[in-house]
């Protein structure tokens, strides 16, 4: 099946409110067991759009990404084979669209039905990579440390390497300020050098991450990932 073999009949400017909240910033897409769109919400759109870019082709309105179409095309000859409810309990599909730095996770699993026809095949879009996780690095340590919209920006730099005289320049303002900006992210932070700044920020990301995988594992919902089938 191409990506203009699947019909999208989607409710593309449906209200996301059914859709559970776990699902509020990922992009969510629902297929019949016979591969007919039935609902997608705003942020899969938009990341079938980022995908489709990546890919170097043209978007076209009503055209699923390649990724996406391959991917429900597997669920749709797994389903065959795993045609129970209990077949996709502890059971999903994975793959990763993009690059190290900019990706989008696809995850995919079946809800089954009695009647093959009931059936769906769900696909969650969760965007990943490296830029991903340094923004979530930020994010907890502005929260963690109190940290001011400058201070979040001038770690955002830090984070990358550059030197004081390089963020200055990025941003405009004199290198001295940014040496006090420096100095008031080691007494909050409580580091003594610039490393140790990164160090310290970039555990406090690891620490929350490590927190929210113990919550997953403690939640018998959580589903749990089984590769492939060749």
């Amino acid at each position: 099946m191409t990506s203009k073999d699947m019909d999208v009949v989607a409710n593309p400017g449906g209200s996301d409110d059914t859709v559970d909240s776990r699902f509020d910033r990922a992009g969510l897409l629902v297929f019949t067991a016979s591969l007919r769109s039935c609902y997608r919400n705003q942020r899969a759109m938009e990341l079938c759009e980022s995908i489709m870019r990546w890919e170097s082709a043209k978007t076209v309105n009503g055209i699923l990404p390649v990724a996406v179409t391959n991917l429900a095309d597997e669920l749709h000859r797994l389903l065959k084979i795993r045609p129970q409810s209990k077949d996709w309990e502890q059971f999903q599909v994975r793959r990763v669209v993009g690059n190290q730095e900019h990706a989008v996770l696809l995850c995919g699993f079946s809800v089954a039905d009695v009647h093959m026809a009931q059936s769906k095949i769900v696909i969650v879009m969760q965007v990943t990579g490296s830029a991903v996780w340094h923004g979530h690095i930020l994010d907890r340590s502005k929260k963690q440390f109190q940290l001011t919209w400058r201070e979040t920006e001038i770690l955002h730099h830090l984070l990358k390497g550059w030197t004081n005289k390089e963020i200055a320049n990025a941003l405009s303002i004199r290198e001295q300020t940014v040496k006090e900006h420096m100095k008031h992210l080691i007494a909050k932070i409580g580091a003594s050098t610039r490393t140790g700044i990164a160090m310290k920020a970039v555990l406090c990301g690891l620490h929350h991450e490590t927190e929210m995988c113990e919550a997953n594992a403690l939640d018998p919902a959580a589903p749990v990932l089984v590769p492939a089938e060749a």
